[in-house]
């Protein structure tokens, strides 16, 4: 995932790697750049119609601002990167 920081004014990467993994419902992860670290999960959820996605994020920043630039867009890049991954396999929106 690419997120542009406002304090870096660039796009940072992050290398991650998985902690735990029971496919297909659940994995956890650590991940490092050179201004945060980030533990997660994502969990998949039965529904009454499907499934859903469940995100956690623990995101731990070494300039200012960090997380809470993570708590106003990590939604909406979530569903930017869904919407995408639907047009790439021809689901509905």
């Amino acid at each position: 995932m690419a997120l542009p920081i406002p304090v870096v004014r660039s796009t940072v990467t992050v290398e991650t790697e998985e902690t735990a993994r029971e496919p297909p419902r659940n994995v956890q992860f650590v991940g490092t750049s050179k201004v945060f670290r980030v533990r997660g999960e994502h969990t998949v959820e039965e529904t009454a119609d499907g499934c859903r996605l469940v995100n956690e994020f623990v995101v731990d920043g070494r300039i200012p601002g960090v997380e809470r630039f993570f708590q106003r867009n990590l939604d909406q890049e979530l569903s930017n990167l869904e919407a995408a991954l639907r047009r790439d396999l021809g689901l509905a929106a």
